[in-house]
């Protein structure tokens, strides 16, 4: 087991996950080894520019906090519905402004 104890709760990219999975000093149990293996696979963009990303995002609409900003890195939406299913569950809806500034931050990322 990595820890045993929680000294910090904050949202990381899966780029952090991988860092931190890779550099643990003690065996991984199962459910490690499966995380491992999936921010292998699916992580879109290197710890620097996700968190460059999530402030970017933070800054430009005002409703998303950093898991949302941090979700948005990860899986690095591409269209109006994909964007809209991050925020199902929220009690506000984006406006298609707002959808817009976050594809486009999307998309300057993905190209970079």
């Amino acid at each position: 087991m990595l820890g045993r104890r929680i000294t910090d709760i904050k949202e990381i990219n899966l780029d952090e996950v991988h860092e931190i999975l890779e550099q643990s000093t003690t065996d991984l149990g199962f459910e490690q080894v499966k995380t491992l293996e999936y921010s292998k696979k699916f992580t879109k963009l290197p710890k620097e520019k996700a968190t460059e990303m999530v402030e970017e995002l933070m800054a430009a609409v005002a409703k998303i906090n950093r898991a949302k900003a941090t979700k948005i890195a990860d899986l690095m939406p591409k269209k109006a519905d994909e964007v809209s299913a991050i925020f199902v569950k929220e009690i506000f809806t984006l406006t298609e402004e707002e959808v817009q500034k976050i594809i486009e931050t999307v998309n300057k990322y993905a190209k970079a």
